[in-house]
């Protein structure tokens, strides 16, 4: 079968088992997961982490993998002798690669990482043609409806992404990776970075007149502010936010600034087609290609209704680098009855991605800083340990939360860590900003045990995370 066959015979399940209700659903979440578990036991690590347990059990009686554990073994993680976690690296080190595939077949994605490594995720085509599938048929489409598909289409199709480019994210590889439907959908979309000041962005907007734009939920809050105070005028039939909580604020600001709707999606770097937002504001699991368990700080199943410690995911798609009950870290709650849009998905709410833009002044001018953009700058410094949290703790300073490996040179990682910072704030036009080192550890936010990275302490958000 040739790949565009198999990418419309996958289309087409996911809209037939949609349409064929929960029962459809379920059965093919199990008939994939059997083969996903039978399958996984061939892997190294797997094989370690499963000794004496039977092959029939269930997924609850097998041991959840730690994102510790997925560093330190990430060797272990695959079969394909080719795929090695150094070689994997130093390939990471490109970004001009962003979205290339990787040996000319594996799709590669990096997230935040333990003891001085990354978390590093292969997937195969076949992974990503689910992916795509599943975008397309139960995100695009039943976001634009008839109407705005055709919208889209007298446009051009043209979309833009506002993410971070500087890395082999998530969202940079997803949206970077050349697309499915062939060289013309890859000439209507355009990529902007979020480390560039957000009026350069706006002018990029302008020149190309996207129909869509997809981004952080931050940096489209920011360009709402520009269309509103007449700096930027987009046409838009639709809006997408990725990676990041979207706050209520936000979101009316966004939609009320372009006429149209903001739609929120789910995913991450183990599983990248997780869920998407319903007009009721719920987000509905793909639950016939992912498994999301939430669990208490015991690791036991937690009742609908009630929110979780951590969430467990199976991503039943990927049988390169198979992920087996990988803890996410993220908060959710499961909605306890059917969702009133009509979807019989599972419906859930997602914490643990709050982080906020640090606005500062400069000139007269309000200047928001982007999460992510302050997030991906520590990515390569040497002995920095995972979980730095940028703070502004008022109108004119950003004090940075950092900790550093043992052994690690702490003077000359602050050195090259400051000059980064110092270059992107002067980059967006607040070269009086300082920034300066705190004495305070980073530390987890005590009501989710979450580590948020950005926050606020001037104005409302004063104390959100101290």
């Amino acid at each position: 079968m040739g790949r565009r066959a198999a990418l419309l015979f996958l289309a087409s399940d996911a809209l037939r088992a949609r349409a064929a209700g929960q029962e459809a659903i379920t059965m093919r979440q199990r008939r994939r997961l059997a083969d996903l578990l039978a399958w996984s036991r061939r892997f190294p690590l797997y094989r370690r982490l499963w000794a004496g347990i039977p092959s029939d059990a269930g997924l609850e009686a097998l041991p959840p993998v730690t994102k510790a554990d997925w560093v330190h073994a990430f060797d272990e993680t695959v079969l394909d002798p080719h795929v090695r976690y150094e070689a994997l690296w130093r390939h990471m080190q490109d970004v001009s690669r962003v979205g290339e595939p990787w040996l000319g077949r594996y799709s590669v994605c990096r997230s935040s990482g333990v003891s001085g490594k990354k978390s590093l995720f292969v997937a195969d085509q076949g992974s990503m043609d689910v992916c795509w599938s599943l975008w397309l048929t139960r995100a695009w489409l039943p976001w634009l409806g008839p109407g705005g598909a055709v919208r889209l289409a007298r446009r051009g199709g043209r979309v833009a992404a506002m993410i971070a480019t500087n890395g082999h994210y998530a969202s940079a590889a997803l949206i970077r990776r050349p697309s499915p439907m062939g060289s013309i959908a890859n000439a209507r979309s355009a990529t902007l970075s979020i480390h560039k000041p957000v009026g350069r962005i706006a002018r990029a907007l302008a020149h190309w007149r996207p129909a869509a734009i997809v981004g952080y939920p931050t940096i489209l809050d920011q360009l709402a502010v520009e269309q509103l105070e007449g700096r930027l005028s987009l046409d838009l039939v639709l809006a997408v936010s990725v990676s990041e909580w979207v706050e209520p604020a936000a979101r009316a600001r966004i939609e009320a600034a372009f006429g149209c709707p903001l739609r929120d999606s789910y995913a991450a770097s183990e599983s990248l087609a997780i869920g998407f937002e319903c007009p009721e504001g719920w987000l509905h699991v793909n639950a016939d290609w992912v498994v999301l368990e939430p669990v208490d700080e015991s690791l036991r199943p937690v009742p609908p209704g009630e929110a979780s410690h951590t969430t467990l995911v199976t991503n039943l798609a990927n049988h390169v680098q198979p992920v087996v009950r990988h803890d996410l870290g993220d908060r959710i709650t499961v909605r306890p009855e059917p969702c009133s849009c009509g979807t019989p998905l599972p419906a859930v709410r997602v914490e643990g991605r709050r982080n906020d833009a640090l606005v500062f002044h400069h000139a007269g001018r309000r200047v928001a800083l982007a999460p992510l953009g302050l997030i991906t700058l520590v990515g390569s410094i040497p002995g920095i340990a995972m979980g730095s949290q940028y703070v502004q703790t008022d109108a004119r300073t950003l004090s940075v939360r950092v900790a550093f490996l043992p052994g690690a040179d702490e003077a000359g990682a602050w050195a090259e860590l400051e000059r980064r910072l110092r270059a992107h704030l002067r980059a967006h036009g607040l070269p009086d900003v300082d920034v300066v080192r705190s004495p305070i550890p980073p530390r987890r936010d005590p009501r989710t045990g979450k580590l948020i990275k950005t926050w606020s302490e001037v104005g409302i958000h004063a104390g959100a995370a101290s």
